[in-house]
Formats: structure tokens, C-alpha cells, sequence
């Protein structure tokens, strides 16, 4: 009796050992499974994160470019108005901005700031008129009324646009209109 016994013991060690060995085993494999399966998330989400902002950035650089070729396109085109009579360039101007907004409909408004008596050199006439400043200076805004479709000319303008690249040279984005 004492041999089985002893047996049982030697096959309850063997058992605890063998047993305890496997749970050993089986957890160090799902531990390491695991971390594999993260590390794998985790570069996944990285990847996927890069594609979408890569993606996104590409759509914020056309819109971009799409706005910056209109302000080219309003300069060299207020630049050619200089073989327009001077009383029919601002409305001619006005026409133009209003038309390139209702042309983009993602634009929020179109607007140009001259330097005093640099549009036309009446600026003494329209002093303190709608789309000019106190001085007369040409500032038409024209922005967007969505759900009317319309637009509307600003009654004046404060030169912000102009001052800042003045100051830095280059051109310039106002976060206020983006």
C-alpha cells in the first residue's frame, strides 16, 4: 500500500509538473500572441492614420491651390483694367468678384484692397461710399449668403489683408476666412 501511494504522489508531481509546465507554456504563447497582435494594431492604425491625413492634406492643398489661381486670376485681371475708363472700373471690378464667387461655391467670399488712388485715382469721389473706406480707397467684399444663393457687397473693408503683406512681403492666408 505504501508503493501505491507513493505511486500516487510520484504521479500527482508528475501531473502538477506537466500540468503546470503546459499552463506556463500556454500563457508565455497568448502573452506573446497578444503583444504581436497589438504591435500589428498598432502599426495598422499608424498606417491608416498616415493614408487619411495624407489624403485629406492632398484635398485641403487643391482647395488651396483652386483659391490661390482665383486671387492670381482677380490680379492680372484688375491689373488689364487699367484700359477701362476710370468711372466704369469699379463696377467692372465689383462684376468680376461677384461672378468668381458665384463661380465657387466653397468660397466664402472675394474681396481686393487697393493702396490709395492706386485702382483708378478716384478715390476723393467715392469717399465713404459702399465698398470703400473713409478715404475712398477701392476695398470691395463680396461674400456669400448661403441658403439664399445671393451675395453681397461689404459696406467697407479694413485694409487688414493689405497691411499684413505689406509686413511680411508674401502672400498671405487670413485663418478669419478659412
Amino acid at each position: 500500500m505504501a508503493e501505491k501511494s507513493r505511486n500516487r504522489g510520484l504521479a500527482f508531481k508528475l501531473v502538477l509538473w506537466i500540468g503546470g509546465a503546459i499552463i506556463l507554456v500556454l500563457v508565455a504563447s497568448a502573452v506573446f500572441i497578444i503583444a504581436q497582435v497589438f504591435a500589428l494594431e498598432k502599426k495598422n492604425a499608424r498606417d491608416y492614420l498616415t493614408e487619411t491625413a495624407s489624403n485629406h492634406a492632398a484635398e485641403i492643398e487643391i482647395t488651396m491651390e483652386s483659391a490661390m489661381t482665383s486671387a492670381r486670376l482677380i490680379a492680372h485681371a484688375l491689373t488689364a483694367f487699367s484700359d477701362i475708363p476710370g468711372d466704369a472700373r469699379r463696377r467692372v471690378a465689383d462684376n468680376l468678384l461677384q461672378e468668381i464667387l458665384r463661380g465657387n461655391p466653397g468660397y466664402y467670399g472675394t474681396w481686393v484692397c487697393f493702396e490709395p488712388d492706386l485702382f483708378d485715382g478716384l478715390d476723393a469721389k467715392y469717399k465713404a461710399a459702399q465698398g470703400h473706406d473713409a478715404t475712398g480707397r477701392f476695398i470691395p467684399y463680396w461674400y456669400r449668403h448661403y441658403g439664399t444663393g445671393g451675395t453681397t457687397k461689404a459696406s467697407s473693408g479694413t485694409g487688414a489683408q493689405t497691411e499684413i503683406e505689406q509686413i511680411t512681403i508674401r502672400r498671405t492666408i487670413l485663418t478669419d476666412y478659412i
